[in-house]
């Protein structure tokens, strides 16, 4: 009598080292390297996308203060801080 393998024994005895998404991505990575890369930045772009509104809450021509656009605040780099230092 022939007795039968037992690779599921085999596979329990050596037990999972890392996750499957962890060899599903190194798998991608060492067979298409440059689809990994296209496929990290499309990630990186559609998160950016979803968190935009948390990242720049004000849009781009929108100014933080009144104050940040006085000419004191253009020639110095800071604003100033009560009405006697404008005179």
């Amino acid at each position: 009598m022939i007795a039968p393998a037992k690779p599921a024994l085999e596979a329990r005895m050596l037990g999972a080292t890392r996750p499957w998404w962890v060899d599903v991505w190194v798998r991608m990575l060492v067979g298409k390297p440059l689809g990994t890369i296209g496929a990290v930045i499309v990630v990186v772009m559609l998160v950016a996308a979803v968190l935009a509104d948390w990242i720049a809450p004000y849009g781009f021509a929108r100014r933080a203060s009144a104050s940040a656009s006085s000419p004191r605040a253009r020639r110095t780099g800071s604003a100033p801080t009560s009405s006697a230092a404008t005179s």
